[in-house]
């Protein structure tokens, strides 16, 4: 194949990515359809999210399935009534279709929204958590614990990485699929390769309970994408409650 032909599929290619990129509706415009429906009467939220693959992390717990998490916001629904004022703090993006939003409710709920765009943008995570603080700082105790999760993850440990790090009630969900507790140990079996290897790179950290913070960042290996953690302190440890990446 000549150098001209090979410029040409390659012009044709990214023309297409950013043809695809620009058709994408914006996400404010998606969330601001949700909180509208999220606060009428007829509460018609379940288009928003993505039947059999999408979860609900709130108070430590991990709700799947459509009608359960519609059933879930129902009672948030019922604590913070309609939402009134919302704001988008941040949002990442590593790949087309993949994007985390990080945002407040009623000033008062803070939100971690996993954006997967399947015919139109869906939820595929969503994380709510009242916020009694809301620091963005590096946590050292995190920090410690994540490098112990790295460390664990390139010694091909993967069940002293669940069996040390996360939470014995703690949740992996990846692909629609959960694990907990030492369950997560048999979703990590792949940490068990000797090539395997992992990096991650921090973009924020948050802490937005006394005990409760958020990571978000991305993860480098055999590929690259965004990941979230949220650690629980239990005793004078930082320990992960849920991870999920993309």
């Amino acid at each position: 194949m000549t150098l001209m032909k090979r410029l040409l599929i390659f012009c044709f290619a990214v023309s297409a990515v950013l043809v695809h990129s620009q058709s994408l509706p914006p996400l404010s415009d998606v969330q601001a359809s949700w909180i509208d429906s999220f606060s009428s009467n007829s509460f018609s939220v379940d288009s928003f999210y993505i039947p059999d693959r999408s979860a609900l992390f709130m108070e430590e717990k991990l709700i799947t399935g459509t009608d359960n998490i519609i059933n879930e916001l129902r009672l948030v629904k019922d604590k913070i009534g309609a939402i009134e004022s919302s704001e988008v703090l941040e949002y990442y993006s590593h790949r087309e279709g993949q994007q985390f939003e990080i945002g407040t409710l009623n000033g008062e709920w803070y939100y971690v929204i996993g954006w997967r765009f399947l015919d139109g943008w869906k939820k595929e995570l969503e994380i709510l958590y009242p916020a009694e603080i809301l620091d963005q700082q590096d946590i050292p105790g995190i920090t410690a614990s994540r490098k112990l999760w790295v460390t664990l993850s390139n010694s091909h440990s993967p069940e002293k990485l669940a069996r040390e790090i996360c939470l014995p009630e703690g949740y992996y969900f990846n692909s629609g699929e959960t694990y907990v507790g030492m369950e997560i140990a048999e979703a990590y079996a792949y940490m068990s390769g000797e090539s395997w290897k992992i990096e991650l790179e921090t973009l924020k950290t948050i802490q937005i309970q006394p005990e409760i913070a958020i990571d978000i960042g991305r993860f480098y290996s055999s590929g690259t994408g965004l990941y979230v953690l949220v650690w629980k302190k239990a005793g004078d440890r930082w320990q992960v409650a849920l991870d999920f990446n993309f």
